[in-house]
């Protein structure tokens, strides 16, 4: 029997609540109050959102508030992100750890929030001694204190990628990788990122709400053939895991804004070196197919 392993109230991942409370609650609820849950049948305990008798949902994990997305460090062993927190939560065998790897200033207006997360081992030898677990992360960053951008109505730093380093079950020794704008916003962030099958980091970015909302936010990328140059918005980026354009050397941290150089499909400088793929107003995922390589992206278009 085949089985979908879900956590709690995964059902709601990539629905991002704040923005999708009109939609989800009764006329007479309110966005406080409300809490999702899994919804169940009374005939066998059958999960009334599973039509097909050959799936079976198992609840691995309670206790998350509003995840959006994890990545698995081993078969039970997952890393999942907490939309509004800032937090990442480990989850091993069934049990969530007592504290969060990481708690980050998140801004959480509508669609900011931690967004996007892989991993990647990086092996010193032939053997696993030595090897140092990474875990990139995704996230609309705040200044000084969570939800910022909702009490006090200031602009997040911006939607950064950041690298990691998992060490003792805390997530140390963070590089910033990419900077990318979070304004206008706050919808379209993207940053449900990958890792390749070319080791890469793929990082799909829509236009943070900047079509139609005049000159000055309004890109090439976004196919506006008068707009002004790319700013990172609007497509899908590949750098490599140190954060260089792909097919570039050097030392330095690569990104939007840096002097690194390397051919792109519509430019050699940053940051025309790191786009793989444009025109995405807004993305809710991808991956890669196993046969030919190439991306099947879920996306709305410019």
């Amino acid at each position: 029997m085949l089985r979908i392993v879900l956590l709690s109230i995964l059902v709601l991942t990539f629905i991002f609540i704040s923005y999708y409370y009109s939609y989800l609650l009764l006329p007479s609820a309110s966005a406080s109050t409300y809490v999702p849950t899994l919804s169940y049948n009374t005939d066998e305990g059958t999960p009334s959102i599973i039509s097909d008798a050959t799936l079976k949902v198992e609840e691995i994990v309670t206790g998350l508030d509003l995840p959006t997305t994890m990545a698995f460090l081993g078969p039970n062993d997952i890393l999942v992100l907490e939309k509004n927190k800032g937090t990442v939560q480990r989850i091993v065998n069934g049990k969530m750890l007592p504290q969060p790897l990481l708690d980050v200033n998140v801004a959480t207006s509508v669609e900011r929030c931690m967004c996007g997360i892989a991993v990647a081992v990086s092996k010193n030898n032939s053997s696993n001694i030595g090897s140092t677990t990474y875990v990139f992360l995704y996230f609309t960053e705040a200044e000084v204190a969570d939800s910022e951008d909702v009490t006090q109505g200031k602009d997040p730093l911006g939607n950064r990628l950041y690298r990691y380093e998992l060490v003792n079950n805390k997530l140390i020794n963070p590089v910033l990788l990419l900077d990318l704008p979070a304004i206008p916003g706050p919808r379209h962030n993207g940053g449900a990122i990958m890792i390749g099958p070319d080791n890469n980091l793929y990082i799909p970015i829509g236009d943070v709400d900047g079509s139609g909302m005049g000159e000055a936010s309004q890109t090439k990328a976004q196919n506006y053939v008068n707009g002004i140059e790319p700013d990172g918005r609007s497509g899908i980026l590949r750098i490599t895991q140190d954060g260089r354009p792909v097919g570039t050397s050097g030392a330095a941290v690569g990104g939007v804004g840096s002097s690194s150089s390397g051919g792109g499909i519509i430019g050699d400088s940053s940051p025309l070196n790191l786009y793989y793929a444009y025109g995405i107003r807004n993305s809710f995922g991808f991956d890669f197919d196993p046969v030919s390589g190439d991306i099947w992206a879920n996306v709305s278009v410019s």
